[in-house]
């Protein structure tokens, strides 16, 4: 949501720090299908703050242009599935 919210303030629009999740959830409950789907929805306010967004993408430039390779995340679960397969 907050990098949408950063594009659309770096390209000159007003934007509300309120941004929304619309979340459709199939019900299943229901005795018969009758040839329909039905859905339970909600909407979600979810407030957003893009303060971290250019710095993130500053990074993510220089490390994607980098000769170096990062180092591992110890809360990552791609990095910890790189280590799991290299013990293999």
């Amino acid at each position: 949501m907050e990098v949408y919210q950063w594009l659309f303030r770096q390209n000159g629009f007003k934007v509300s720090p309120t941004g929304y999740f619309v979340y459709c959830n199939g019900v299943t409950d229901k005795d018969m299908f009758d040839g329909k789907l039905e859905f339970n929805i909600k909407l979600l306010p979810y407030k957003g703050d893009d303060s971290w967004v250019e710095g993130t993408i500053k990074d993510l430039h220089k490390c994607l242009n980098g000769s170096k390779i990062p180092e591992s995340g110890e809360n990552c679960d791609y990095c910890a599935y790189l280590e799991a397969v290299k013990s293999i």
